[in-house]
């Protein structure tokens, strides 16, 4: 079972919004990480990174 907005003519082209946010959320976590390396933060940025490299992989 298919979501509408997905289908017929005008349906959402899921990789024109896929493949450029990806990167980007990468590159942005990064800084993100180094920005907060010192902090108690960092083992939650350290998680979320870990999850979503894999997760965009197996998407792939």
């Amino acid at each position: 079972m298919y979501l509408t907005m997905f289908q017929g003519e005008y349906g959402i082209q899921s990789a024109n919004l896929c493949i450029p946010v990806h990167p980007i959320t990468v590159l942005l976590m990064l800084p993100a990480l180094i920005a907060n390396w010192k902090q108690p933060r960092r083992k939650q940025i350290l998680i979320v990174f870990c999850g979503y490299v894999p997760a965009v992989e197996i998407q792939n």
